[in-house]
């Protein structure tokens, strides 16, 4: 990280000082920060440990295996993986992405926090769509009671409020995308994290069903609604 910040500030690349040793920078690639680094430095195993005298040859963590034109990376780690020992991970690099997805979601405490806050919106979520609905037959109920009245069915009552709960999750949908892809971009200018709105992530499915649930549960009142007491 040290010696990437002294080459942002320099603007080109050349010979630097990292602790006592004088390392020379070859080219420049860009990455972008993560959740645990700022940046990264790619260098052969030797001199990783002459510039970290302190590790133990045998304590390093990720090794880079640089292809030839044309070879298949998959069939090249499967070969791999029958001529190593156990204790040694061979990934390739679509692999190496899932798994750092896997760990970030399911093993820190980011992932906890960003999953516990999908949780809490969903509960939120529910509550205030049957708030809504709920208030919607509160004000309409004499309507709805006159047409029961006439012999409609509570499964034409329960067609119509979820009705409303999919016109509710259609446009709460597209304003909360619009909402969150604009917190996206202004968590990614302030931080430089790779964080951005993607399909996936939009969870249509997710707030679908919490409207029709939340649908569901108000039109209890509905069935509970005696004509005869309402008038």
């Amino acid at each position: 990280m040290l010696l990437l910040d002294r080459i942002t500030r320099q603007g080109h690349s050349g010979p630097l000082a990292y602790g006592s040793r004088s390392v020379s920078v070859r080219h420049m690639f860009t990455l972008g920060t993560s959740f645990g680094i700022d940046g990264n430095i790619i260098t052969s195993h030797l001199n990783f440990l002459r510039i970290f005298p302190q590790r133990p040859p045998g304590l390093i963590d990720v090794g880079l295996i640089k292809l030839k034109k044309g070879v298949n990376a998959k069939n090249f780690a499967q070969t791999l993986r029958a001529n190593i020992s156990n204790d040694v991970d061979v990934l390739t690099m679509q692999e190496w992405i899932k798994f750092e997805n896997n760990y970030w979601k399911t093993s820190t405490e980011i992932g906890f926090i960003f999953a516990f806050g999908v949780g809490m919106g969903l509960i939120v979520g529910i509550v205030i769509a049957c708030q809504i609905l709920y208030t919607n037959i509160t004000q309409y109920l004499p309507k709805y009671a006159t047409l029961m009245a006439m012999g409609y069915k509570n499964s034409y009552f329960v067609w119509l409020i979820l009705s409303q709960s999919l016109f509710l999750a259609v446009m709460g949908c597209i304003l909360g995308l619009l909402i969150a892809s604009g917190l996206y971009y202004v968590t990614k200018q302030a931080t430089l994290l790779p964080v951005y709105m993607t399909v996936q992530r939009c969870l249509f499915f997710l707030i679908l069903f919490m409207c029709c649930f939340s649908g569901v549960v108000a039109t209890r009142k509905l069935r509970e609604a005696d004509p005869v007491d309402i008038f």
